[in-house]
């Protein structure tokens, strides 16, 4: 199975989520109860153990929060509420992870 290297859209989607629009088709969703389906609220990553583990990361402006839930196949297993206000304590996390393994002879060919 093929790697994805999705960490950089994450940091992205964080940092420019409170620049989208707010307009929203509601839908339920047995995880979260209300999702907002929105092009560009939303992404998913593959988790690089395979087994149909994946996280969603979604976006919702009228509550300032990032939505991350885990999935198991089809499956929503558990869902974190980052309120926008950590966003940028955890896009610094990402940006150090990044900038060491970028120096790292071993994560040169993971980080792009």
């Amino acid at each position: 199975m093929e790697r994805a290297t999705y960490g950089p859209r994450l940091v992205f989607i964080l940092i420019w989520a409170g620049a989208m629009d707010t307009g929203a088709a509601r839908r339920d969703s047995p995880c979260m109860g209300n999702v907002y389906a929105l092009p560009g609220h939303r992404d998913w990553f593959i988790d690089d153990r395979g087994d149909g583990r994946r996280m969603q990361v979604t976006w919702h402006p009228e509550h300032a929060i990032v939505v991350l839930s885990l999935w198991h196949r089809d499956v929503c297993t558990s869902t974190f509420r980052l309120p926008i206000a950590d966003a940028p304590r955890l896009i610094t996390l990402f940006a150090a992870s990044l900038g060491e393994a970028a120096q790292s002879p071993a994560a040169k060919g993971a980080v792009s």
